[in-house]
């Protein structure tokens, strides 16, 4: 019973060192977002907007990450969705197109004031 709670805390321990960035390398994430309205007590039609886009970062240190927003993309929503606001949305139906934002890198920083 206490091996398996005995084995997290010490592989806690031993990764408390290390940085969770490794300098020099880039990291890619597909970012994923909506925003839906409905008068889901009456039908399940929901409406809104749909967002896409890939986030690269690369460290900078061990308290920043230089990050930029790539090939970002928004479709309109009007669907039922019988699950609720957090149903998978039909991808048939789903129509991304390309959305005009800034591709200028930005910094985020972990560093306290």
């Amino acid at each position: 019973m206490w091996s398996p709670l005995l084995l997290c805390l010490l592989v806690g321990i031993a990764s408390a060192d290390q940085h969770a960035w490794k300098t020099g390398q880039e990291y890619t994430y597909q970012v994923r977002g909506r925003t839906l309205a409905a008068l889901h007590q009456v039908a399940d039609q929901y409406t809104g907007i749909a967002l896409k886009a890939q986030l690269k970062c690369q460290p900078k240190g061990s308290d920043a990450l230089s990050c930029n927003i790539q090939r970002p993309q928004v479709a309109e929503i009007h669907a039922q969705l019988p699950g609720g606001w957090d149903s998978p949305l039909p991808e048939k139906k789903t129509n991304y197109q390309k959305f005009e934002l800034s591709e200028k890198p930005f910094e985020i920083s972990s560093r306290m004031a």
